[in-house]
């Protein structure tokens, strides 16, 4: 029997070199600095996990049990003709039916308590059909240490662990929507807890639209004859203080950010009383989401959730007017990149032509244009409370329409200033723009100025903290609160390309820039700037992906050169956005990333320089039939301009020399870049998940076409091994579990192979010699 050692060898260039050595080359100026992904907008969760399934059987009660409290059947068709009457458009589109509940310790679920003495609650609730799940706690005081986690069946979106933190003023709590039509709350209490926490559903609420739906959030139809916002670079300024708002957990409406003639940046936010169903207290139930919009003119790609601010403050409102002004709790950061548009109490109707930017049915953002005048008007709705002469009427766009969830958006004139902003109309339709003829109402900016002394129903003491009254017309432009270092969207997707998934050549199967036959799991795009930056975040359009938190998809940030250097920083691919129910805030996990932007933040910013590449790891087991995950990328004809690359049996290389297909492309990467204010040199950080220095031991007994494995101690996890020939081509995969397994293998000739053992958190190659 002869035997053949695995040797610690990589192949770089055509020549063997030490795996060791190439690490240690890599690791000398390394400093130790972790990234991850963070989220400053909302309420935040405090970490930890739910009990494992069926933890009861370790319990006194040692047995599962059937938890669940079970809803009333609901008639949607129903919900969905009241939701049309003309009467019950107050308080913008609806999306969820509330049920009123009253669930706690003592009078549902199961209680029971575990080894450690922890005190466990469980309630679980079913609503058949609902495409989502949220509750209100009208009561949520906790001691130090008490947790509270929500979760859905598979547990594919765990929410929490929620704690005393989050308690809100009034004692009031909600989470975002839980995708599924069943939820868990699962309640935690230490044993040493200095007093009995109190905790108590009142509300649950079932989503019958569709928010969200498996591959999408707010995409409910085609909506016709509506163009994106992004295909007209006319709206590019205005369009980013234009945000979808969600108020109550329930609602959709339109609301656009304004500047004041102090320029200090306060965010003001601009809709419609209607959407707060004329209730001041409301202000504090809403969400804006900025930046809501395809990436480009391709209604394939939705837009980003991840750009979400939390809670606010109602200012003024007044229903005869129809007007409401929030103030946002904080100003959207810079990689918001948020707009404050400018306004004007001029009363001429000759200010055209004139523009509406929305969101229909909680849709990205579309436009709507007027060529010609509009009309002073009166509100021809029902009795309402809506008082006469406070309206502008838009009596047929020329292009485009609104729908049911543009109300509040913003009417601009020809300079791009807020001139009104949506009551309601009948210019939406069902068969298109040709039989839309009634138009569209908007409350009249000028009449919401100063119609009423009290500042709690008029704008004018919001947005004139300067109080110029020495003009009867006020006119002030828009600006953008972080114009000494605004963040730039970045990208090397060229205009003339097309955008879409480059695939193997047969009989190879899967994408070029992700899961493939291949077995190449690296792919990076090489980004080159005319000044000193720094990034904040980045966007990845994926053609399909889903959220799976035992195989991550791994984002690195690399120093620049020939081809990606030390990693600057590496985070998880978990976006996520705020959402409210009924009462507060929660952060919610994306549970697909399939046809759409998906924004990952940095916990800070990243120096970066000129020269830098960003990438992405597929951490999933890698099949010949699986495509789990995988980025647009630029189709070119010529071949001459490529910045991206991907790793093979750990040496980088371009695409234009791919092995087996090359081909010129840009990866649809697109970071978040600002100048640069960072004062200390690069920070790069030891990256562990992907190269480690004691590796196994692999002995091939060529009589018995074995290969004999010996894991280290601390290599533990189920492990994948790729074999490959001196061509990359993947000729076998198998999978084993440490620490000593064995395989059969059986080469058809004596040659050189390459192994690539891959974990969930590990990964090396090893090289065998067969003769």
């Amino acid at each position: 029997m002869r035997i053949h050692r695995l040797t610690d060898t990589t192949i770089s260039s055509g020549i063997l070199v030490s795996v060791a050595e190439r690490i240690l080359m890599r690791l000398l100026p390394v400093l130790l600095l972790t990234g991850f992904v963070f989220c400053a907008q909302g309420q935040i969760s405090f970490g930890g996990m739910p009990l494992e399934q069926h933890a009861e059987v370790h319990s006194a009660i040692q047995s599962a049990v059937d938890c669940f409290v079970e809803m009333p059947a609901i008639n949607t068709d129903s919900l969905l003709e009241i939701d049309a009457l003309p009467g019950n458009r107050i308080g913008g589109l609806k999306f969820a039916h509330t049920f009123f509940t009253n669930l706690s310790p003592e009078n549902s679920g199961v209680s029971f308590t575990t080894e450690d003495g922890t005190h466990i609650w469980k309630v679980g609730i079913r609503s058949s059909g609902a495409y989502s799940l949220n509750v209100l706690f009208s009561e949520f005081l906790l001691p130090d240490g008490a947790e509270v986690f929500l979760y859905n069946t598979d547990r594919s979106c765990i929410l929490g662990a929620f704690t005393n933190k989050n308690r809100p003023e009034g004692g009031e709590f909600s989470v975002a929507p839980v995708e599924g039509d069943e939820l868990t709350v699962e309640y935690h209490e230490p044993a040493n807890a200095a007093f009995k926490g109190t905790i108590r559903i009142t509300e649950i609420n079932h989503d019958y639209l569709g928010i969200f739906r498996a591959g999408t959030r707010f995409n409910r139809l085609n909506i016709p004859c509506l163009p994106d916002v992004s295909c007209d670079s006319t709206y590019e300024e205005a369009s980013r203080s234009v945000c979808l708002l969600i108020i109550n957990g329930s609602t959709y409406c339109t609301g656009t950010l304004l500047n004041n003639t102090a320029g200090d940046g306060r965010p003001y936010l601009l809709t419609a009383s209607h959407c707060l169903k004329n209730n001041k207290t409301l202000g504090s139930r809403v969400v804006a989401f900025l930046n809501y919009q395809s990436p480009r003119c391709d209604n394939r790609i939705r837009g980003s959730e991840e750009f979400s601010v939390s809670g606010s403050v109602t200012r003024a409102l007044s229903n005869e007017v129809d007007f409401a002004l929030l103030e946002l709790s904080e100003l959207p950061p810079a990689d918001y990149r948020p707009y404050l548009s400018g306004w004007s109490t001029d009363t001429s109707v000759t200010e055209n032509p004139y523009t509406c930017l929305h969101h229909p049915y909680g849709e990205v953002k579309k436009y709507c244009i007027e060529e010609d005048s509009i009309n002073t008007a009166d509100w021809i709705g029902i009795d309402e409370g809506i008082s006469s002469g406070n309206h502008w009427h838009v009596s047929k766009w020329d292009t485009s329409h609104t729908w049911l969830g543009s109300s509040g958006s913003p009417l601009f004139d020809k300079n791009f200033r807020v001139c009104g902003a949506l009551t309601c109309g009948d210019s939406g339709g069902s068969s298109g723009c040709d039989t839309v003829y009634q138009g569209d109402y908007f409350y009249r900016f000028n009449r919401a100025w100063s119609q009423f002394s009290d500042s709690t129903k008029q704008l004018k003491h919001w947005l004139d903290p300067l109080n110029d009254t020495t003009s009867s017309v006020i006119r002030i432009d828009g600006m953008d609160p972080y114009a000494d270092n605004p963040a730039r969207r970045i990208s090397n997707i060229l205009p003339s390309d097309t955008l879409g998934s480059i695939m193997a050549n047969a009989p190879f199967k899967g994408s070029l820039l992700g899961h493939n036959s291949y077995g190449t799991s690296y792919y990076a795009e090489h980004f080159t700037i005319s000044d000193s930056s720094m990034i904040q975040g980045v966007y990845l359009m994926a053609v399909k992906g889903t959220n799976n938190s035992l195989l991550p998809i791994t984002i690195r940030v690399y120093q620049g050169g020939s081809e990606p250097g030390n990693v600057l920083t590496k985070v998880v691919l978990n976006p996520d956005y705020t959402d409210y129910s009924s009462g507060s805030f929660i952060q919610v996990s994306k549970s697909s990333f399939s046809n759409a932007e998906n924004y990952v933040r940095f916990e800070k910013p990243i120096s970066v320089g000129v020269d830098f590449y960003i990438g992405y790891q597929i951490s999933y087991p890698i099949t010949e039939t699986e495509d789990t995950f995988y980025l647009y990328s630029a189709i070119r004809n010529n071949a001459t301009y490529n910045t991206a690359f991907y790793s093979s049996n750990l040496k980088w290389n371009p695409f234009s020399s791919h092995f087996e297909k090359p081909v010129y492309t840009s990866i649809w990467i697109e970071p978040i870049v600002l100048n640069d204010t960072i004062t200390n040199s690069y920070d790069t950080i030891i990256d562990d998940d992907t190269t480690y220095l004691s590796e196994p031991v692999l002995v091939y007994a060529e009589q018995e076409s074995l290969v004999y494995l010996s894991f280290p101690a601390n290599w533990t996890e189920k492990t994948s091994i790729d074999i490959f020939d001196l061509s990359g081509v993947r000729i076998m995969t198998t999978q084993v579990m440490p620490p000593t397994p064995t395989f059969t293998f059986k080469p058809k000739k004596h040659h050189l192979y390459l192994f690539r053992l891959t974990s969930q958190k590990k990964q090396c190659i090893l090289k065998l010699v067969t003769f």
